[in-house]
């Protein structure tokens, strides 16, 4: 039921979290755009043909009325992978998680718009490690509009201290060997990602 759909980079300002995927991945993250709902912008591309990745941070000139997601009112440190997001072919299937995802929202960035699952204050299901929902009508799919740098996912490991419950939850809606549940003690995600210079770690 659950396809991974894109990775999440957060930083406290966009500039600095493209600069961390430059220094790790070696590439240059392109601009994508604006979220007016959210407050937030961001900068995509291409994990392949079927996913993608995502660095985003609070537009310091938007406003928002509601608390943004991915927990990013409460963001604080370094750049890095704090959630990822995977996708349903209609989202009345979030009916059938035993996880809270949060209520269906409309989006939109630019002339793109999708449906994604937010939670009212912000929180994500298990700290980041289990995925938001996202639904893209026929035709917004964006992935074969982003720029390919080369780059595709190898791996994305899930640590938490939970690790058999979050195992629990994502079993049955999920089987893509490319993700994996770990014991830690903290929630924690990292990607493995292909380059043209090899397999890099964010």
């Amino acid at each position: 039921m659950l396809t991974l759909d894109h990775i999440v980079v957060a930083a406290t300002r966009l500039e600095t979290g493209v600069a961390y995927v430059k220094d790790r991945l070696g590439v240059d993250i392109p601009t994508g755009g604006k979220h007016p709902l959210m407050g937030t912008h961001n900068h995509v591309m291409q994990l392949g043909q079927e996913a993608f990745l995502e660095v985003i941070a609070v537009d310091p000139d938007a406003t928002s009325t509601r608390t943004r997601w991915f927990g990013l009112d409460q963001f604080t440190g370094s750049p890095r992978v704090i959630h990822w997001v995977a996708r349903v072919a209609r989202m009345t299937d979030i009916d059938h998680l035993a996880v809270d995802v949060g209520r269906p929202l409309d989006v939109t960035r630019g002339e793109m718009f999708w449906q994604l699952a937010v939670r009212d204050d912000g929180t994500m299901p298990f700290d980041g490690a289990f995925p938001s929902i996202i639904d893209w009508p026929d035709g917004q799919f964006p992935v074969p509009r982003m720029a390919d740098l080369g780059c595709s996912l190898d791996k994305l490991t899930l640590c938490h201290p939970a690790a058999q419950d979050l195992k629990a939850a994502l079993s049955t809606h999920l089987s893509d060997p490319r993700v994996h549940v770990e014991q830690g003690d903290h929630a924690q995600l990292f990607a493995d990602i292909q380059t043209p210079t090899g397999i890099r770690r964010i």
